[in-house]
């Protein structure tokens, strides 16, 4: 039985709001191999944030998103672009959870060229949905 995960879901929502394919320049949970332009993305923490008054429960979600090129100019351009694109989101809608709040964090962290000369760029997203157990 296959389980959509909030992780898999997310990864999606990414892929089409980026125009990229999952498998190809975009992956979950995996570093890949290709040296870019490439996009993954790890689940990096999650909680219970809040009960409300309904007593329906916020998880909030911490994922990190990193992208690699040869350039570190097109790293510091892309992550912008990624980060204002995601904070200007107003109507942000899920297929299998009902999103509460989407947020970035940690904008455009960058590391030095790796042994291969690749660059890489870093954005935490918050994602947090309603869960109606209790």
């Amino acid at each position: 039985m296959y389980m959509n995960t909030i992780g898999k879901e997310f990864s999606e929502f990414l892929c089409k709001l980026l125009n990229l394919e999952f498998g190809k320049d975009f992956f979950y949970m995996r570093v890949p191999d290709e040296v870019g332009p490439v996009y993954w993305m790890t689940l990096v923490g999650s909680y219970v944030n809040r009960e409300l008054k309904t007593k329906q429960k916020i998880k909030e979600y911490q994922f990190v998103l990193n992208y690699r090129d040869v350039k570190a100019q097109n790293v510091d351009e892309e992550i912008f672009r990624i980060e204002i694109i995601l904070n200007r989101l107003t109507c942000a809608k899920l297929d299998n959870f009902e999103l509460y709040e989407l947020s970035t964090s940690n904008l455009g962290s960058y590391e030095d060229a790796d042994v291969e000369g690749r660059f890489k760029g870093t954005i935490q997203i918050s994602v947090k949905i309603h869960d109606d157990y209790h």
